[in-house]
């Protein structure tokens, strides 16, 4: 267990899992992991964090599932999906400052881009496009976000999702689906907030 104040806020370290990508390499920015072939990708980044009514949750303990791996962008953990179903789950082991059966929402920081092509300007097509792919957030099992994905031209934008009450050791799965037309979605942060 691993709990530290720093300048007012408290910090929460989860339970350490291991990551399912088999490749494991360092990188300038830090640790990057990736899986066979193409999928998720996920960034290193400072664990979990209580700021005000919202917590950060720590990506680094995610635990990838197919087309899965990780990467860093500004030393910070995140997933990205080019296509087919990609999927992470965060299992929250710590106390959060948040009761059992309060109602929360989890908000996600994501960058949507359409793949396969190389001319940057086509990649990052203009926001608001729709991709027909989808993305699901799930809390405990219970879907309290799914909606079809547009590309953000380049940026990451917050996706909030449903308010549903909160458990004492919360499990959180985030889930592309892709459609016809794949999309690389990567997820720079979650958070669970009060409602």
């Amino acid at each position: 267990e691993s709990i530290e104040k720093a300048k007012g806020s408290t910090r929460i370290r989860n339970t350490p899992h291991a990551l399912t990508s088999p490749a494991e390499k360092l990188t300038g920015n830090g640790k990057e992991t990736q899986a066979s072939g193409t999928g998720f990708t996920t960034l290193t980044s400072p664990s979990s964090t209580a700021a005000g009514e919202s917590i950060v949750l720590d990506l680094d303990d995610a635990i990838l599932g197919e087309y899965a791996s990780s990467t860093t962008i500004d030393g910070k953990t995140a997933m990205a999906p080019p296509n087919g179903r990609a999927f992470f789950t965060l299992n929250i082991t710590k106390p959060l400052n948040i009761q059992p059966g309060e109602l929360v929402r989890l908000i996600a920081s994501i960058k949507v881009e359409e793949i396969g092509t190389q001319d940057r300007r086509l990649r990052f097509a203009p926001r608001g496009e729709k991709t027909d792919s989808s993305l699901r957030m799930l809390l405990d099992d219970a879907s309290i976000y799914h909606r079809e994905l547009v590309t953000t031209d380049g940026k990451f934008r917050g996706v909030t999702s449903e308010k549903t009450k909160s458990s004492k050791t919360p499990r959180i799965q985030i889930i592309q689906e892709s459609g016809a037309y794949p999309v690389q979605v990567t997820v720079r942060s979650v958070k669970i907030t009060h409602a």
